[in-house]
């Protein structure tokens, strides 16, 4: 709900156009569109060449530079962490899960939005999202989408399917 509330604060960035789609006896009928007020700089293009230089400096662990990718005061999941604060979540997985490695399975790109399903084939060494893993190795996906602004991230909604690691370790009983 608070995400719909931010888009509704930024949406004077767009304008209502009208365009006709058809006419009838008793007027034209309208299709709104919502236009960006100003011309999108970042094009399809550069926001999937920039999404893959951020992977890759995701799983380089190279948080030195991940500044050229994540906005200052981004926010994860409508709670607003700053960079410093998603170097910490990041580091953090990392140290909890030492094969991690960010695999790119779908892109769908609508700039300055970028949605995204990423797969994992790893072995958490303890709990990982509640669930006692300790060393088993799992596969599941993740599905994030993210805002981007200036060419770097600004907010990122994630979900991660629980359900098929919770799944996998069941079926090793």
């Amino acid at each position: 709900m608070r995400a719909v509330q931010r888009w509704r604060q930024r949406a004077p960035r767009f304008e209502r156009a009208r365009s006709p789609l058809t006419s009838t006896g008793s007027g034209t009928i309208f299709t709104a569109e919502l236009l960006p007020s100003l011309e999108r700089t970042m094009t399809k293009t550069k926001l999937v060449d920039l999404y893959r230089d951020y992977i890759a400096c995701l799983n380089r662990q190279d948080w030195p530079n991940l500044g050229q990718f994540v906005a200052r005061d981004a926010i994860h999941n409508e709670r607003q962490i700053g960079l410093s604060g998603y170097i910490a979540m990041l580091e953090r997985d990392f140290d909890d899960i030492p094969d991690l490695c960010f695999n790119v399975l779908m892109l769908v790109v609508d700039p300055p939005y970028l949605a995204c399903r990423l797969s994992f084939d790893c072995t958490p060494k303890g709990e990982f999202l509640g669930i006692d893993v300790n060393g088993r190795r799992v596969t599941f996906a993740e599905n994030v989408i993210y805002e981007f602004r200036d060419g770097k991230i600004v907010e990122v909604w994630s979900v991660v399917d629980k359900v098929a690691i919770e799944a996998q370790l069941q079926g090793e009983r």
